[in-house]
């Protein structure tokens, strides 16, 4: 997943036919994924779009609630303004028990 992001190539895999591809980073805690024009589909992107998902379904059902969202100190900043314009956004040190601390406070 590094590799695609930094260098903006895909591996060097046989030729998809898929309209997108993912990647999984070397120790699996990143998925990226990606067209043939290398649009990439980040973990900022990726946690925008997943918590707007869930917004509308809680939306549609009625429900009252507030949704907050742990991002990296190294998330993108755009990614932070718009998911900051209708969610909490905390922040937390790169880890999972550093998300999830951040995430039960």
């Amino acid at each position: 997943a590094d590799f695609v992001k930094t260098k903006k190539m895909q591996p060097d895999v046989r030729k998809s036919v898929h309209p997108i591809t993912a990647s999984f980073d070397g120790d699996v805690d990143r998925l990226m994924f990606y067209n043939s024009e290398m649009r990439l589909f980040d973990g900022d992107a990726q946690a925008a779009y997943i918590v707007h998902y869930i917004k509308g379904l809680v939306d549609a059902e009625g429900i009252q609630c507030s949704i907050g969202v742990v991002l990296s100190f190294y998330s993108n900043m755009g990614a932070v303004e718009y998911l900051q314009k209708n969610f909490k956004v905390v922040f937390a040190q790169t880890g999972v028990k550093n998300f999830g601390r951040e995430a039960r406070s």
